[in-house]
């Protein structure tokens, strides 16, 4: 697990949410200066903490196995359709079928949901907690999309010769 607390899908999860807050100034109490970045990228990256912590817990109590499983052979509309699933859907640990993802959803709303209690006025309240943890939910179902395909591409546009 520590490895992607600090690795390649924190990047991915962070960095688009703090550019994506600093550039429409939300919250806008924190500014548009370099403080209010710093306080963007500190709340995006404690609520990808809190996220991905509870989301391990909640995975093992539910017998989940909250890893994202590619499709490569399958047709590019099948990959994207099961990319998208897998972010409601997680395999059974045991590997004998597949189980509501009850802990990516505990993941993502209850880290909104604590970052409630360091976010400004403007950014807390039922409203705002269902938007964002929605929000958060789109996140991961891209982030399973690009999990899917950036191998393919990688090896494709990065590697000697495209093959």
């Amino acid at each position: 697990m520590g490895h992607q607390l600090i690795g390649a899908q924190a990047v991915f999860e962070v960095l688009p949410g703090t550019i994506s807050d600093h550039a429409r100034n939300f919250p806008k109490e924190w500014t548009r200066s370099f403080g209010g970045l710093g306080k963007r990228f500190a709340s995006q990256y404690g609520q990808f903490l809190v996220s991905e912590t509870v989301e391990f817990g909640v995975s093992a109590l539910h017998h989940e196995d909250p890893r994202y499983y590619r499709m490569p052979n399958a047709s590019v509309s099948r990959r994207i359709g099961h990319s998208i699933a897998s972010a409601f859907i997680a395999q059974k640990a045991d590997g004998t079928g597949s189980t509501i993802a009850l802990s990516r959803f505990a993941g993502v709303y209850g880290s909104w949901f604590v970052a409630q209690h360091w976010e400004p006025n403007s950014a807390t309240g039922v409203g705002q907690f269902m938007l964002w943890g929605t929000v958060g939910m789109f996140t991961k179902t891209f982030a399973n999309t690009f999990h899917e395909f950036w191998p393919d591409a990688k090896k494709k546009f990065f590697t000697r010769g495209g093959h």
